[in-house]
């Protein structure tokens, strides 16, 4: 888990540590994500690390602020992946 500076905050709990939230990759760049803002969910460690043990979807119906943010970033929920409209990138429900 890397951290970057951000002007934000965790866009699920409004926290920011130590000045640093976590830029979480919607598709991992192993996967071959971008650092693009598309791509990029400002959270906190605490909001980091329940995305990865839960998964997107499952997270991202928990807290309306994270489905709003992968709306408004042109991410739509199909057949259980969310996928980038402009890009054709998903990320699937799976754990790390």
């Amino acid at each position: 888990m890397k951290n970057y500076k951000h002007d934000g905050s965790c866009t699920v709990c409004n926290e920011i540590r130590d000045g640093f939230v976590c830029l979480h990759h919607l598709k991992s760049r192993g996967s071959g994500g971008s650092d693009d803002s598309y791509n990029l969910l400002p959270l906190c460690h605490w909001c980091h690390v329940t995305v990865h043990n839960i998964g997107l979807v499952s997270f991202a119906k928990k807290h309306e602020s994270v489905k709003s943010f992968l709306l408004r970033n042109n991410w739509e929920l199909c057949s259980g992946k969310w996928i980038h409209q402009a890009n054709n990138e998903e990320v699937l429900n799976g754990k790390k």
